[in-house]
């Protein structure tokens, strides 16, 4: 759950911006379920995934 509590603001601040969770799926690769399951803290990001939405921002 860490992993997904120190994620959860900077996704929140680009979500206000406009940017959909899609959106961010999309750009890392995954698929959008699989995203949502990173964000709420039901699986652990893979670094992969942690450096795409690093790319995103």
């Amino acid at each position: 759950m860490a992993c997904a509590a120190k994620l959860r603001a900077p996704i929140r601040a680009v979500l206000e911006q406009g940017a959909t969770q899609s959106a961010l799926a999309k750009a890392a690769i995954v698929a959008p379920s699989t995203a949502s399951r990173y964000l709420s803290g039901e699986r652990v990001a893979p670094a992969d995934f942690v450096e795409k939405f690093g790319t995103f921002l």
